[in-house]
């Protein structure tokens, strides 16, 4: 019979009932098992081999919780990063402006610049069409600035890609991020029709303390136009699909009103599968405006971070927690640590790291240039910096291992910070009680099964 090891690559954790909350990272598996197999779940820990049998051990061993004694985890994670890192899916994140209708109080981007010429859309298209059978799929993801400045050329650079991997029968997708200002029911349809069918918007909790974070230019508060937009768009028929991810970002005022927001969400889109909400604390991104808001930022103290999840997870509303599950499932690593993944900025710049587009001090963020003719001249060592991972022992040691491979973020990595760990790492028990308020992404273990 074979023997058996406890996986190097599990995080273990308890729901509100005491149930065990098992996650793996290599085999990309959570499970929920009552609390009364609490007890017979360390003896397996401490000796695999008690029960090999039985169908706790059974159900255990087919989420990967626990592996033959001489399987190497190890080289089965690294041979996991070769293939995710070497996909040959085409990922260009396109920048039509950095100019921007917002004044958010965090941003670090510097809204200046012009607006993609012709003659550099032209190009993308070229190198799409004269490339695209040297791949196995094209994404698209719209950024900025506000890339809805500039709806013409989201809608036509979106359609005539689309048309090239239609043409050689490669899937295509396409995603935006917007702050939501001008994606009224019209230009979303029209979104939708061109291929866009992921969106992340911004609704920074009560309105009271969104429109002091994300107002206009001149000052004007935006959270009631946002919210009758995405309202607007909620009335579509729910067998049309797309996706909103609606992100907020969280600072010190706002997590005594974080009930209230998460119960306001859940009242207006919690019947909707197709909007999903995740939180993150203000974080510092550089620039200058974040210093008006200094002393609200959350930052990464513990007890802070920890106030944040509470409150919501003392609501015991399980919210669609759709961005969480896809951190701990689906995006092991920073796009910026891809290969055939680049920022095509509004002036022909191509880059691999949309938090750097406008700093002028990190050069190394700048690898090359679109050629009218549609070529990527990229400097090879340049981008070869991206691709390092981070190999130290602790790293290599860490149970997120098989999910981020030491490339969570490559930039921090370039500049010697020790921040280079996914949220996902850091934040994982929080993730995963907040997953497990509800059914919707774990499954609970049972003897009857089988």
């Amino acid at each position: 019979m074979d023997k058996l090891k406890y996986s190097k690559f599990n995080y273990k954790t308890e729901d509100k009932a005491g149930n065990i909350v098992l996650y793996n990272s290599l085999y990309k598996t959570i499970r929920r098992y009552e609390k009364k197999y609490g007890a017979d779940i360390e003896a397996l820990r401490l000796n695999p081999d008690v029960q090999t049998n039985s169908k706790l051990m059974q159900d255990m061993q087919s989420c990967g919780f626990f592996v033959k004694s001489d399987v190497d985890e190890i080289t089965i994670s690294e041979f996991a990063y070769l293939q995710e890192v070497s996909k040959r899916n085409l990922n260009l994140t396109i920048v039509p402006t950095m100019q921007c209708n917002f004044d958010c109080a965090y941003c670090y981007q510097e809204h200046g610049g012009g607006f993609m010429s012709e003659q550099i859309q032209h190009a993308i298209v070229r190198h799409v069409r004269k490339n695209i059978v040297n791949y196995t799929s094209v994404s698209l993801s719209w950024f900025g600035g506000e890339p809805l400045l500039r709806k013409d050329i989201v809608v036509k650079l979106s359609n005539e890609i689309r048309a090239v991997c239609k043409k050689h029968y490669k899937p295509f997708n396409a995603m935006i991020t917007t702050n939501g200002y001008a994606l009224d029911l019209e230009t979303f349809n029209i979104l939708l029709d061109c291929g866009v069918r992921y969106f992340q918007i911004t609704l920074d909790g009560t309105k009271e303390i969104h429109d002091k974070q994300r107002a206009l230019k001149n000052g004007s508060g935006t959270f009631d136009r946002i919210l009758q937009n995405l309202l607007d768009i909620k009335k579509i028929r729910k067998n049309i699909q797309f996706k909103i991810h609606l992100r907020t970002n969280v600072a010190k005022e706002m997590i005594p009103k974080l009930g209230d927001h998460v119960r306001f969400l859940h009242d207006n889109f919690g019947d909707d599968e197709r909007f999903t909400f995740f939180f993150r604390q203000v974080f510092d991104w550089g620039g200058e405006r974040v210093n008006s808001m200094r002393n609200s930022m959350i930052l990464n103290q513990k007890n802070e971070l920890d106030s944040m999840y509470r409150a919501l997870y003392d609501t015991d509303i399980p919210l669609n927690y759709y961005t969480y599950f896809t951190d701990l499932f689906y995006n092991p690593i920073c796009y910026a640590g891809m290969l055939y993944s680049y920022i095509i900025n509004w002036d022909g710049r191509i880059e691999k790291c949309t938090c750097e587009s406008t700093t002028e001090t990190n050069k190394f963020n700048h690898i090359g240039y679109l050629t009218p003719e549609g070529k990527f001249n990229i400097d090879i060592n340049k981008e070869a910096k991206w691709i390092i991972r981070n190999n130290s022992k602790d790293c290599q040691e860490c149970f997120m291992r098989a999910n981020c491979f030491g490339a969570f973020c490559p930039k921090n990595a370039l500049i010697g910070s020790d921040n280079c760990c996914p949220i996902s790492k850091t934040d994982i028990d929080w993730y995963l009680k907040l997953l497990a308020l509800g059914d919707k992404f774990i499954t609970t273990f049972s003897e009857r099964e089988g």
